[in-house]
């Protein structure tokens, strides 16, 4: 199951549609991987890490001198 499926992102709208349920099953449940919508999310939320990490390890630096 796609882990971004329950973030309501507005680019995964067309797929999870009640029209789309039998391919947006298939494609978030199973094919997620292969999605151009979840690597797009995936580097976003890494990017996101990153933002995050940096200036704590900063801070933990600080902290041990």
């Amino acid at each position: 199951m796609c882990p971004f499926l329950d973030t309501s992102d507005a680019r995964c709208a067309t797929h999870l549609t009640l029209a789309n349920i039998a391919r947006a099953f298939a494609h978030c449940a199973d094919q997620y991987a292969i999605c151009p919508v979840y690597r797009k999310l995936l580097g976003e939320s890494a990017a996101c890490e990153r933002d995050y990490e940096e200036p704590a390890a900063a801070i933990g630096v600080l902290v041990a001198l």
